[in-house]
C-alpha cells in the first residue's frame, strides 16, 4: 500500500454494479490488507473518507460477472446525487474517466 499513514480511502462509483465490480478488483489485488471502502454515492452518504477516488466513468461490464442485482448501468446519475459525490471533505480527491476501469 501506498497511501499516507492512518489515511482513509474511499472509492465512490454513480452505479451499483460497477461499485461491485471495483470492490472485487480492489479485494483481488489487495488480498484484503487494503481497507478501502467501495460502493454508491447513495451508499456512502454520510461516510468520510481522506482520500476518495469518484469514478464517473459509465460501462457496463462482462455479463460473466456474478453479480445479479439490478444495476444503473443505463441511466444517467443526477445531479443530485453526484453532488454529494463531489462535495465530500477529504485531504485528496480524485476524479476518475475515460478507461480508468
Amino acid at each position: 500500500e501506498n497511501r499516507p499513514e492512518g489515511a482513509s480511502i474511499g472509492v465512490i462509483s454513480l452505479y451499483r454494479k460497477q461499485a461491485f465490480e471495483i470492490d472485487q478488483r480492489v479485494k483481488a489485488r489487495f488480498q484484503g490488507r487494503a481497507h478501502i471502502q467501495v460502493s454508491t454515492v447513495d451508499a456512502f452518504q454520510g461516510a468520510e473518507k481522506d482520500i476518495i477516488f469518484l469514478s464517473t466513468v459509465r460501462r457496463e461490464f462482462p455479463s460473466s460477472t456474478s453479480h445479479t442485482r439490478n444495476n444503473n448501468t443505463t441511466t444517467s446519475p443526477t445531479a443530485a446525487s453526484a453532488n454529494p459525490a463531489a462535495s465530500q471533505p477529504p485531504k485528496r480527491k480524485s476524479i476518475g474517466g475515460g478507461g480508468l476501469f
